[in-house]
């Protein structure tokens, strides 16, 4: 027995979770685990700031610009990556020509009290995803519907 709608097919044959014909979830998530990657530059000490950035839209041209030096997130790619809080200059673009959606949640020190914040913005060509903080920080880039 199979149910499926354009996004999500549920049964023993071709189940997952699509966007359009593209399977971006299927066997769970431990599957989505196995696909998260660590930057070959990613520092893991107490005094850097990190970035999970999860972009599972099919533009090529998001970038992470650390430092004046741009790195290219793949469409349909995970990864982690660190920056220098002490700098603080970094920023993830849409240079690409697909408008996305990103989902951000980050730890924000605003009056002195930590606290967790959410954003949700549509993106087009040129401008940026999230604003910067200097704590952990989750991305998650889609398709703009």
């Amino acid at each position: 027995m199979s149910n499926e709608n354009s996004n999500l097919r549920v049964g023993s044959a071709g189940a997952g979770l699509f966007v359009g014909s593209t399977e971006i979830l299927g066997g769970g998530v431990a599957n989505l685990l196995k696909e998260i990657t660590i930057a070959s530059d990613f520092e893991n000490q107490a005094y850097a700031s990190r970035i999970l950035i999860a972009n599972f839209s099919d533009n090529d041209g998001i970038t992470l610009e650390r430092e004046g030096s741009p790195t290219i997130i793949p469409a349909r790619h995970i990864e982690w990556y660190s920056l220098n809080a002490e700098v603080m200059d970094y920023n993830v673009y849409n240079d690409g020509d697909i408008d996305v959606r990103c989902l951000s949640a980050h730890v924000d020190n605003g009056a002195g009290n930590p606290q967790i914040v959410f954003e949700d913005v549509t993106v087009e060509n040129g401008f940026n995803c999230i604003n910067w903080t200097k704590y952990f920080t989750v991305l998650l880039i889609f398709n703009a519907i």
